[in-house]
């Protein structure tokens, strides 16, 4: 209320004391992010010590005008230097409670004044923008030929008994602010998943096993005898997501009618994920 004197109410911002952290964490340096009030407007700058960020870089500014409007601009990526949710690329991050306080002050003609204050922290929130990536479905086929196997013909369509395709092209992705790397992963549908191929020497099944990042297909009267059974071919993934098929034995499939051979679809699966500095991570 004005009072009888009639009265003005002016507004300021204002920080728990010059250099507080935020709780906040610079997505590019990895750098804390420290509070600064500078001519009515609370700056937030990244450095390794508060003492190094009163001149670093400004991570977001926020001020107040005459009219108690608030504004808050950002100028660089942060996030919480608590674990964030590996999934959720649009959560939102906030000041920690009681570092940044916008009080108002109602004075009259007479100078008699009353201020009150409210906690600002948990009206600021900071969306991240998270990576996103896509299989888009359209990926080369992997050709090995057992004609050139030891005891093979030396003659066949594929050329080799190794092939080493590029399915990075596989997938789209979306970086986001934070900046992102994307890494590539080979896996099967369940741990010694019969392939549906057949060792063409012994006649046992060809069981599939993820042995260090990579898939390895080896033969056995049962799964559990194949875990140590000779090696049918493998299949590797390296950082930039080419593919690598090794044949080491000839196999045939279980049911006739075919002159090539191919593993039955959804037992062994390419998988891309995306990972920012915010240990987000997108994957399909």
């Amino acid at each position: 209320m004005n009072g009888a004197d009639g009265a003005s109410v002016s507004y300021g911002l204002s920080v728990s004391s010059s250099g507080v952290d935020s709780g906040l964490i610079d997505s590019l340096t990895g750098n804390h992010v420290f509070l600064f009030l500078e001519s009515g407007a609370v700056v937030a700058r990244e450095g390794t010590t508060s003492a190094t960020a009163t001149t670093g870089p400004v991570e977001f500014t926020l001020s107040v005008d005459g009219s108690g409007n608030v504004t808050a601009t950002l100028d660089r990526s942060v996030h919480q230097s608590s674990a964030d949710s590996p999934v959720d690329s649009n959560e939102a991050v906030s000041l920690t409670s009681g570092l940044v306080t916008l009080t108002a002050t109602i004075t009259d003609a007479d100078g008699d004044h009353q201020a009150a204050s409210i906690d600002l922290g948990s009206h600021v929130s900071i969306h991240d923008d998270g990576p996103s990536i896509t299989a888009v479905g359209t990926a080369t086929a992997l050709n090995v030929d057992e004609s050139f196997l030891p005891t093979g013909s030396g003659t066949g369509p594929a050329g080799s008994t190794v092939d080493t395709e590029a399915f990075a092209g596989a997938f789209t992705h979306v970086n986001g602010a934070d900046g992102a790397s994307v890494s590539y992963g080979l896996s099967v549908s369940a741990s010694g998943v019969d392939s549906g191929l057949i060792d063409s020497l012994t006649g046992n099944h060809v069981f599939l096993f993820l042995e260090s990042g990579a898939v390895v297909a080896r033969e056995g009267t049962t799964s559990v005898t194949a875990a140590t059974g000779p090696i049918e071919f493998t299949l590797s993934v390296d950082g930039s997501g080419n593919v690598t098929a090794t044949l080491d034995r000839s196999v045939h499939q279980s049911f006739g009618g075919f002159t090539g051979r191919q593993q039955r679809s959804g037992l062994a699966d390419l998988r891309s994920g995306h990972l920012d500095s915010n240990d987000h991570r997108c994957r399909w």
